[in-house]
């Protein structure tokens, strides 16, 4: 759970759009382990 909680994420705001854009930024091997075992699929921000 502490290695869950040490990911961080940037949340792009455009003008005129209704959503934000939320990416990972960058994972560390560990971090992308768990997130793939967890069946996630999340873009990162490299």
């Amino acid at each position: 759970m502490e290695v869950l909680r040490a990911i961080r994420r940037a949340v792009y705001i455009y003008p005129g759009s209704r959503k934000p854009i939320r990416k990972l930024c960058q994972l560390g091997s560990t971090e992308e382990e768990l997130l793939k075992a967890l069946d996630l699929e999340i873009e990162v921000v490299r």
